[in-house]
Parts: structure tokens; sequence; C-alpha cells
């Protein structure tokens, strides 16, 4: 299966993953907001939360990851540029600038800290170009517009969002267009002062409305200076973006609306990102009553109690939720329910013939979401569960488990996701998709003995007789 890029949020520093999108004959990568400082516990990653969710892509090569050209800047056209191009920091042989268009979003703006290269390749992205592409995307700031949530004190928690109305898995709740985007790179290589002061400038070059929103962000605790304050609220409300060029360092991004969202292990709302807009959208995944406080999850949630405990404790918080607060016994069960999960997922991403994946095996990881209330990644397990009821040659058990995967994949990650894809492919023919009778074949070593092959006899063979 093809890992899944998924956003992430960063908001102390984490990651969600989606697949390349050819834009604009450009290539790019559609990435992991990371919640950092999360480390990932999915196989195969090491940074970023949902950075791979590795499912039925990865049975097939990846081959859409294209970085964007090195000549990404000559697709700019000569009357698209940055509004402000400065101030610049030379680390060594790197310059590191503020880049903002005030402009961006019909007027919201937007801010960058990196490298002249990586600007002009995002400026070559279609939502520069195209501005009937983001408008609308920030529907929720609009005062005329009815919104779907509140924001309002929490108690013991601070400000958080709640509904304002009933609302009911895939209602959309907010979109966004990024604020402000810091490259990994200077974070690496400068200074933390100066970074700072280049942090701040970009916020600076903000439509006053919305640096006023960046600047009420909470920074957990209190900064005495006005840098430190910067340097705070970024660290304590960012995702994480996968790079879409070729550079090997990801992007921070603070969305100051978004961040008002509060945590909670087992969430009612997720959130994924579309490159090709800009915009973080983020979904109900369960009803939601009139008044209960929406939350996300910063950190990977399919992970025991005190790996989370550690995790959340980088935002300068201790996690309350239903989960957390519950009896030790009943988050010892749990923690045995997310180790199975874990165990699990290894066979079902095994497709050798040694792995032991079956289609019970993926009743069984349905069932552990659905206990476990992991209801974001409850696409991931029927996505599984269709692949392994297809590979033994059951195409309508395998049908019913990606309809659901299709149906709670799209609030949770997205149209374009890779896995959401292949679903809807599998839907469309069974018996065509590369994962029918894939387990069956193997076992079986059909198609490597002369004797079968995808279930057909070689023309002349004779039935054995009994």
């Amino acid at each position: 299966m093809r890992s899944r890029n998924l956003l992430s949020v960063c908001l102390a520093g984490a990651c969600m993953a989606q697949e390349a999108l050819s834009v604009d004959n450009v290539q790019v990568s559609l990435g992991g907001i990371c919640q950092s400082p999360t480390h990932a516990s999915f196989p195969g990653m090491s940074v970023c939360l949902s950075e791979n969710i590795t499912l039925v892509s990865q049975y097939e090569n990846d081959t859409t990851r294209i970085p964007i050209p090195q000549d990404a800047k000559q697709a700019v056209s000569d009357t698209l540029d940055w509004t402000f191009k400065k101030p610049c920091y030379l680390a060594g042989t790197t310059e590191f600038c503020v880049f903002s268009s005030p402009t961006f979003a019909q007027g919201r703006g937007m801010s960058l800290v990196t490298t002249a290269k990586r600007a002009a390749a995002i400026l070559a992205l279609p939502s520069f170009h195209d501005p009937e592409l983001v408008r609308g995307a920030n529907q929720d700031l609009e005062p005329d517009r009815p919104h779907v949530y509140h924001v309002v004190e929490v108690p013991g928690k601070g400000l958080g969002v709640v509904a304002a109305k009933p609302l009911y898995r895939g209602d959309h709740i907010i979109s966004n267009t990024v604020s402000l985007i810091i490259d990994y790179g200077a974070h690496e290589q400068m200074p933390q002062v100066e970074l700072n002061k280049l942090m701040a400038a970009g916020i600076e070059y903000l439509p006053e409305r919305h640096r006023d929103r960046m600047l009420n962000l909470s920074t957990h605790n209190d900064a005495d200076a006005y840098l430190e304050k910067v340097q705070k609220l970024v660290a304590t409300n960012c995702f994480d973006l996968e790079p879409i060029d070729d550079s090997p360092h990801a992007m921070q991004a603070v969305f100051p609306e978004i961040s008002r969202l509060n945590h909670d292990c087992r969430p009612n709302a997720e959130y994924y990102f579309d490159y090709k807009t800009f915009t973080h959208h983020i979904h109900a995944i369960k009803p939601i009553a009139q008044g209960e406080e929406i939350t996300i999850s910063y950190i990977d949630p399919v992970e025991t109690h005190q790996a989370r405990v550690d995790r959340v404790k980088n935002w300068g918080f201790e996690c309350s939720c239903s989960l957390c607060s519950a009896e030790a016994h009943i988050r010892n069960a749990s923690d045995a329910r997310v180790r199975q999960i874990n165990e699990l997922r290894d066979e079902f991403e095994d497709y050798t013939t040694k792995s032991r994946a079956t289609p019970q095996m993926g009743d069984l990881m349905v069932s552990l979401h659905e206990q476990e209330r992991l209801i974001a990644s409850l696409y991931s397990a029927y996505t599984y569960a269709a692949i392994e009821w297809n590979g033994v040659g059951e195409p309508w058990v395998a049908t019913k488990y990606a309809n659901l995967a299709v149906e709670y994949g799209l609030p949770s990650v997205g149209p374009t996701d890779p896995d959401v894809k292949e679903m809807q492919k599998l839907l469309s023919d069974p018996w065509g998709h590369w994962s029918w009778m894939l387990r069956t074949k193997k076992r079986m070593s059909w198609g490597k003995d002369g004797k079968e092959v995808d279930g057909k006899k070689k023309e002349g063979e004779d039935d054995e007789e009994d």
C-alpha cells in the first residue's frame, strides 16, 4: 500500500498524510500535518502521527511523489509575486527570508519563513493562480454567515470550541487557509532569536484582523517579551506539513482559528490538509450535540495510556478526557486492545506467504476500533477488512467494508486520500482489483507452479480424479 500522508498537529510538534497531487503539471506530495511533538507509532514512520497509516496502497509501488522541478520558480508568472520578501537571515550558505502575501485568499493573507526556492515552489501552486480555488475557504470567518460552532470558555481548559447546533458524521465544521509557515530548515540552521524575529515579521505582515487572531493564541504559559511570545505561540499551535519540493525539511503551519480546538484522546472531529487550496478542513466524525465541545486529537490516538500522557505533556497540560480519567483497570483493558490493534496491523501489511492475516482478523480489527472508540481511524480498519475478504474471494463482504471505508474516510482523511480512492476502485470492480484472491493465490502458490493462474487451469490440464 502506498504510505498515506496525513495532516499533523504540530501543536507543540505531530502528522497525517495524503497522496501526491498533480496540480498544473506540478506534482506535490499531499502532506502530513504533524501533531508535534508526538513521535509516530505507525509502522515505517519516525516523526509524524498519521504520516504512514500504510493501508492498501502499500501493496503497489508508490510512484506519485515527484518533487517540484528545480525551475519551479519559472512557472510563476512575472506578474505574480510575494508582496514582501524581507527581512532575511543568512545561515551559512542558505538565506531564509520572510515572504508574505496580504491579499491571499480574498485578503486573509499568509506569510512564510523559508528560502527563495521553496517560496517560488509554493507560489507556483494553483491556489495562488486561481483565486476561485480558495474563495469561501474561510466562510466561518464571515460575520453574516451562521456558524456551526462558538468559541467559549471551557472549564479547566481556557478557550474551546462548542457546537452551535447538532452535528452529524461528515458535517463540515471549519475550513481555514494557512496563516504562517516556517521552514524546519530555519529551525535547524538559524539561531532561535533570529528566527523569532523573522516569525514576528511574518505575523506583522498579515492584515490587522488576522494578525490579532494570531497574537491572541495561547502559549500555555506566560511569555515576558514579544519575541518570546511569538516563539511559544508558534510552538504550541502549529501543524507540520510535509515538503512540497525536494527539500528534506518539513514545514510548520499555524491556523489560529483551528488551534482553538482542544485535545481529546477519543475526539469527535478530525482534520486533513489540502495543498491544492492550502486549506485545513475539519469535519465531525460522530454525532455532536448542541453545546458539546468539539475536539481533535493532538497525538496518535492508537497508543497506550502512558504513551499518550507523556506526549500530551509537551503541550503543557494533562489530558482529562474520559479515557485518561477512567479507572486503572479500564485503562489497562484499553491498552491491551491498542496493543492488539498494532499487532494485527503488522499482519495485514505483510503480503508474503508468511502473513497470518485472515478475513476474521479484519472483522476483529473493526471490532477493536469500535470498542476503543477510534472513530478517526475506523476507516483504516474497514479498509483492512475489505482487502482481506476480497483476498479470499468474497466480493460482497469486501464491498460492504469498502463502502464503510469510504464513508468514514471522507471526513477523516478527505477525498484525495489514496486509500479512499483505492476503496472506490474496489467498489467499482472487486474482481478486477489487485486484492482479488490475493491471499489465496499467494498461499496456494497459484501462478508459480504452472497449474493455475488467476483461478484458471492451463489449457490441456485435466481435473484430478478423486
